[in-house]
């Protein structure tokens, strides 16, 4: 009889997701009363050893999907304890969590990374107090935190009862755990795999939290307050000693992570890519707020950065070619940049054409390199159907119609790897078509 991980229930359905990965069936069990998912395999991943290629950790650093979450979380925390000097970051990646948390807020921290490329770009690059390896209280030599981060990783523990224990051992009396899991709740559905990879992560996940199977390891662990929330398709949760849910967690600070992005640039190598990835959000950002003309003259001003023609993009066809592009990100870049022409310098003709570019490379990066496309999937279909509008401002309408036919039936062969459309976009281009009947 198979038993909880999390709440030691013994009402467990075996198997209640399947599914083939890499000619391998994975399964995991649903226990019915705290709602958590667990695989049934047992090989545990070993980053010390299984660590990620260049290729991998330059996107990581390129374009990390939820960065400017997870900044403004550890933001709005570290405003809300103005006193807390001293943390620690478990599974701290390349470190920008603990770079940020001392360039904004002067709190020291010590990481854990066990993969040796990760925890050597954090050391030597940032120069950043990192432990090449997995966490553990005799690297604190006796010191005690104020707070600790740990953000997607407690889903890829065997055993996270045990570790959640040990990070509160490792906290001052009052000090907080923030961490973050994905939310098993839409993970149940039929085409949940296809839709959330990610989350399930075959091979290297080991657990997939509810918020009920949350709140009960944390109290397990011992932590008596707790606040857990949900959002995109995530559970962030505060842990610790003393009431927390009065905190904004989730309010963006747009003004601090652009001033940590510009003093990161000013110390930065270009062309590296720390430096490629600060750049990217900047962009990305000025043209969010609308501050189109600054973001214009950071165009204007790079010279490495190189525009991939539709037919060099469409010629690839290994994952490897991937690496010569400019940046990770050069997809979204290309989106941004699209939007530019079309708001701010009213080049009808260019939006296009970039909008174009940014849906090719972003249904190549889907095909070719799936476990790393969570923003290509967001921006790939917003690319295409900016792309029929810029058609139909030039009086393009026969090749407008053709394209808007084409992605609300998905017909295309080059479509076939990407998912359908989402209904309320299929909606946006009908709108548009019947506009420019």
């Amino acid at each position: 009889m198979r038993i909880c991980p999390i709440c030691t229930g013994n009402q467990v359905i075996d198997g209640a997701i399947r599914f083939d990965h890499g000619g391998l069936l994975f399964e995991l069990n649903q226990c019915l009363s705290c709602a958590h998912l667990f695989y049934v395999n047992t090989v545990e991943f070993n980053f010390r050893e299984d660590f990620v290629h260049k290729r991998s950790i330059r996107g990581y650093i390129e374009k990390i999907a939820d960065m400017e979450q997870t900044l403004s979380v550890v933001y709005n925390v570290l405003h809300e304890n103005p006193s807390w000097k001293l943390g620690t970051d478990i599974g701290c990646g390349v470190g920008i969590v603990m770079d940020f948390a001392f360039t904004m807020r002067q709190c020291r921290m010590i990481g854990f990374e066990p993969s040796p490329d990760y925890s050597e770009e954090g050391s030597n690059v940032l120069k950043l107090h990192v432990v090449p390896d997995y966490f553990d209280l005799k690297y604190l030599q006796g010191q005690y935190m104020d707070f600790a981060t740990c953000f997607q990783v407690l889903q890829l523990v065997s055993d996270p009862l045990t570790f959640l224990q040990e990070i509160k051992r490792g906290l001052k009396e009052d000090g907080v755990l923030i961490l973050s899991t994905p939310d098993n709740e839409k993970l149940k559905d039929d085409n949940a795999v296809s839709h959330y990879f990610s989350a399930f992560s075959p091979g290297v996940h080991r657990q997939l939290f509810s918020k009920e199977s949350l709140q009960a390891a944390l109290t397990s662990a011992g932590f008596t307050e707790t606040a857990i929330f949900r959002y995109n398709g995530h559970l962030f949760a505060l842990a610790g000693s003393k009431d927390l849910s009065d905190i904004d967690l989730f309010r963006l600070n747009p003004e601090v992570l652009t001033d940590y992005y510009i003093k990161k640039l000013r110390l930065l190598q270009p062309g590296s890519s720390y430096f490629n990835g600060f750049w990217y959000r900047l962009y990305r950002t000025k043209i969010d707020k609308g501050d189109y003309q600054d973001a214009f003259e950071m165009l204007t001003s790079v010279d490495w950065f190189d525009v991939w023609s539709a037919e060099e993009i469409n010629a690839i066809s290994k994952p490897e070619k991937l690496f010569e592009l400019n940046t990770a990100a050069d997809g979204i870049i290309y989106y941004y940049t699209a939007i530019l022409f079309l708001n701010h310098l009213h080049r009808v003709e260019y939006a296009e054409k970039f909008f174009e570019l940014s849906f090719y490379l972003c249904s190549k990066i889907i095909q070719l390199h799936p476990e790393v496309s969570t923003i290509e999937k967001d921006i790939v279909w917003l690319a295409k159907y900016h792309q029929i509008l810029a058609l139909y401002y030039q009086g393009k309408t026969q090749q407008a119609n053709l394209e808007a036919y084409q992605l609300r039936y998905h017909q295309k062969e080059f479509y076939n790897h990407i998912d359908h459309p989402p209904h309320d976009l299929i909606e946006k281009v009908v709108n548009l078509q019947e506009k420019y009947r």
